[in-house]
């Protein structure tokens, strides 16, 4: 390797955190692996300059400190790697390793969902945390998805106090049936609130949390949760930093790490339905946020990708409206074969006659005339 020392970055308030324990253990165990060491750094001024590291790894989940931290790194032309925080939030360029809460929650609302819970609320949530407003958007989505009574008014975000939050909740209790709390310590303390009001879980109300932290199996009902694999976090941060250092070419990797259901008494041990992905926005034909103006030259730019000069010749003929007959006589190839190629050039622009296909190429193409060897020969 290039580089046999990994500088990391920690979030001050997300050391006190399991999720930073696991991850840091993580990180320590792929460390060993590339016989490599770990340098944890309080400032980026302090990375070295001779050799430069290719990397950095980012530990925390707060996005104001992740936005500050990545154009510092960038300034020093060092790649950012996010352990904590979905890399995909923050843009290209940006590596890390992310837990894809977003399937863990539309798993778990399909979950409450299956067992008769239609009323779902999520609780505890902080609005400065990147992968809790993950999970928000993943909640009503996936909620409306599936036809359930779910509005933003649904959601207990966490802003200043947890107890406050969960207190909120608890006065409108009698409206839900079930609770989707962001992690295992906010699902516990619900449990507890909640049975001081007489609130019984879960007969009168389902309660899960995320985590699989072991508080969950000392509470009675013993808490529903899902697997959150920090450890797995770190030992793919490792992975990913080796390979940028070997591949500098390469400006980001980004890998995700399953989340598991674990059910439990909390939510009455109901059977864990299969998971169905949450539907795309629009009707699965037409991308609706698209402008038409961009999808025909998408078409037309896969259609040229695959032509090889035989093909540009027709599109030649195409554009001059030339006759089937006349192009192969250009061409000093066959009628047969000129129909043949155009049939291929009609599939490849998702199109049905010349006329459409000289439609679509006369708006844009004035020049068929390229470079010696673009394009290959052809490309797929």
């Amino acid at each position: 390797m290039a580089n046999e020392i990994l500088y990391a970055f920690i979030e001050p308030h997300y050391t006190t955190s399991v999720c930073y324990t696991k991850t840091i253990e993580g990180l320590m165990a792929g460390l060993e692996k590339n016989r490599a060491e770990l340098a944890v750094l309080g400032d980026v001024g302090e990375l070295p300059t001779e050799p430069a590291p290719v990397a950095a790894v980012l530990i925390g989940d707060k996005e104001a400190w992740i936005r500050r931290m990545i154009p510092a790194l960038r300034e020093r032309g060092v790649k950012p790697i996010l352990a904590g925080a979905n890399p995909a939030h923050y843009g290209e360029g940006v590596s890390g390793c992310a837990l894809d809460r977003q399937t863990m929650v539309e798993h778990m609302v399909q979950y409450f969902c299956s067992a008769g819970r239609r009323r779902l609320a999520s609780v505890g949530n902080d609005p400065r945390d990147v992968n809790d407003q993950v999970r928000v958007d993943a909640f009503l989505r996936q909620a409306r998805s599936l036809g359930l009574p779910v509005t933003e008014a649904d959601v207990y975000p966490a802003e200043t106090c947890l107890g406050a939050c969960i207190e909120r909740f608890l006065d409108r209790v009698s409206e839900y049936d079930g609770a989707l709390c962001v992690n295992d310590f906010v699902g516990i303390q619900l449990i507890l609130a909640a049975a001081r009001r007489g609130v019984r879980v879960p007969e009168q109300l389902f309660v899960a949390g995320s985590g699989n932290q072991i508080l969950g199996i000392c509470i009675e009902p013993k808490l529903t949760t899902s697997t959150l694999d920090f450890l797995q976090v770190g030992m793919q941060a490792v992975n990913i930093w080796s390979y940028l250092a070997r591949h500098p070419e390469i400006s980001a990797q980004s890998v995700s790490v399953p989340c598991a259901l674990v059910c439990r008494e909390s939510t009455a041990c109901a059977p864990l339905p299969q998971y169905r992905a949450a539907p795309l926005a629009g009707n699965g034909a037409t991308d609706l946020s698209v402008p038409p103006s961009i999808l025909r030259m998408r078409r037309l730019e896969g259609c040229l990708l695959r032509c090889d000069v035989m093909d540009l010749g027709i599109l030649r003929g195409v554009l001059e409206g030339l006759s089937d007959d006349r192009i192969a006589e250009r061409l000093f190839i066959s009628h047969g074969t000129v129909q043949y190629r155009l049939k291929k050039l009609y599939r490849e622009a998702a199109v049905h006659s010349k006329r459409e296909l000289h439609d679509l190429l006369a708006p844009y193409v004035t020049n068929l005339d390229f470079p010696d060897g673009f394009p290959s020969q052809p490309l797929f």
